[in-house]
């Protein structure tokens, strides 16, 4: 179960960068955004490893 968790995720995440790639054609304003989001999906990450449900 907790796989399957894991594979929509990581799904998920690829289709939010590909829908923002799309939108947002500028590719440095896209390399900031990939960066922030990738951050918040750490801080996501650790946040979930350190407070479990």
């Amino acid at each position: 179960m907790e796989r399957i968790f894991r594979m929509l995720e990581l799904i998920g995440f690829i289709i939010v960068i590909l829908l923002l790639r799309f939108i947002f054609r500028t590719t440095k304003f896209f390399i900031k955004m990939a960066i922030i989001i990738y951050v918040l999906f750490m801080v996501f990450k650790y946040w979930e490893t350190f407070m479990p449900k």
